[in-house]
């Protein structure tokens, strides 16, 4: 385990990943074995966490935080069934520092954590890989460490 800690987050992780599904062999693409794996909503969020297109960014847009709360607020709590879509979108593509103010914003909307709406939401290994990320975005070292 300490020695994982050392390797660099983008080495580690898609090596687990590529370790962790049958047959795997280096040099093949990750998001077609990932395809082939998984399908539905947890194939959607796991083919767009491999394809790298969240943003390092450290800046905030408020704006964007509020707007995005409210969709996912929309997309869940606010409506009768749930928008998967819409919290895959927002979870797999904004940078950590933007998804935590967004959170912010949610929890003043729904006057629930994103995690409680998660859990009322979805289940099952969807679930987890939301969960994954919202606990990972607020304190990575605490996610790898749980």
């Amino acid at each position: 385990m300490l020695i994982a800690l050392l390797e660099p987050i983008d080495d580690y992780e898609p090596r687990k990943l590529r370790e962790a599904m049958k047959g795997f062999v280096f040099g093949k693409n990750l998001e077609k074995d990932i395809e082939g794996e998984c399908n539905g909503n947890l194939g959607r969020i796991l083919r767009s966490l491999a394809s790298a297109g969240r943003s390092t960014s450290h800046k905030i847009d408020q704006s964007l935080a509020k707007k995005e709360a409210q969709e996912l607020y929309d997309a869940g709590e606010g409506k009768f069934g749930t928008d998967e879509s819409e919290f895959i979108r927002i979870l797999c593509t904004r940078p950590f520092p933007q998804l935590n103010a967004t959170f912010e914003e949610y929890r003043k909307i729904s006057k629930n954590d994103i995690e409680k709406a998660i859990k009322k939401e979805m289940s099952g290994d969807l679930e987890k890989a939301c969960l994954a990320i919202v606990k990972a975005c607020r304190n990575r070292p605490g996610y790898y460490a749980e």
